[in-house]
């Protein structure tokens, strides 16, 4: 019987298929990464942390890099480095290598940094490095907004002290303006609306404990003391200077959203308010002012006065 003939393949042809199985293979195989095609990316579970309200008061995330080829692939095995650039951060580990998804992991513990932020970089054997920063704790958003933005002459409303995404928010200090010739202010009849002064295990998820010591519920529905506050205000004709804290000692805060505090006005004539806010301050327990940096972390919900209809309806 005659044998077959076999088929030859051309050796470039050859060499040309060998090539691609290897790279099919370097693909599949995260290990056969080299280090000139590594390529790191560094990020972190939570980019903004408010810290524990455990013993130790310390705010916890987790770093992540990634190492991985241009074309997708990743690399398992690769050592990543990591640092931070605030002593008062604690990285666990320091260096890791990656896991089969091309990860490496680390454990982040930090108290309050200079600036409300911190940096975490990783970095390659071979010096490549990419790093994340966290704010610690992210700015709140301060909010003036009027339960009734047209009232009429004569007519009476509240300006809502709304706070948004506070940490532990301990006081508001402010300064509002406004045209005295559509507004008065109300010395005195300001409101406060129980966030700053939760009472004591309310179970309202801002429960700080036994805040002053010798809290205790008398109330007989379960609801327990308010925690001690203070306004202190100091007003003038289209002004007024105001400062709403908790007195509690030890000091605690609220990280809750919502009404702080409400500011009682009259409209005594037609007109824009122009109402602005050219100062704001908001602080937890340890009296360091968050960095709200730009105006853009408060804003102002304008207030029109208008003439009253005849029948006594704006």
């Amino acid at each position: 019987m005659r044998t077959p003939a076999v088929s030859r393949l051309h050796p470039a042809a050859l060499l040309a298929l060998l090539l691609l199985v290897l790279a099919t293979a370097a693909c599949d195989d995260p290990t056969k990464l080299s280090p000139g095609e590594q390529r790191i990316a560094v990020g972190a579970e939570a980019t903004g942390l408010c810290w524990s309200q455990e013993e130790d008061g310390l705010a916890r995330t987790r770093a992540i890099a990634t190492v991985f080829g241009e074309d997708g692939s990743v690399a398992e095995g690769t050592t990543v480095r990591f640092t931070v650039d605030w002593p008062g951060a604690t990285l666990d580990p320091v260096e890791i290598g990656t896991d089969e998804t091309g990860r490496a992991i680390v454990e982040v513990a930090t108290t309050r940094p200079d600036g409300d932020q911190l940096t975490i970089t990783g970095a390659l054997p071979d010096g490549a490095s990419d790093d994340v920063t966290i704010s610690v704790p992210p700015p709140p958003v301060l909010q003036f907004v009027p339960d009734n933005p047209r009232p009429a002459i004569g007519e009476e409303f509240f300006v809502h002290v709304y706070v948004v995404g506070p940490c532990d928010l301990n006081s508001i200090t402010f300064r509002l303006e406004w045209d005295p010739a559509v507004l008065e202010y109300l010395p005195g009849e300001w409101e406060e609306t129980g966030i700053l002064n939760a009472p004591v295990g309310d179970g309202s998820g801002d429960d700080t404990g036994d805040a002053t010591g010798d809290a205790t519920d008398d109330s007989g529905d379960g609801t327990g003391d308010t925690l001690p506050t203070e306004v202190l205000e100091s007003a003038g004709p289209g002004s007024v200077d105001i400062t709403y804290r908790r007195v509690d000692s030890p000091p605690t805060g609220s990280s809750a959203t919502g009404t702080y505090l409400k500011l009682h006005f009259r409209a005594v004539g037609a007109g824009d308010a122009a109402m602005t806010a050219p100062r704001v301050e908001l602080a937890p327990p340890d009296g360091r002012p968050y960095e709200l940096m730009t105006s853009d972390y408060w804003m102002v919900i304008g207030v029109e006065a208008v003439e009253p209809d005849g029948d006594g309806s704006a």
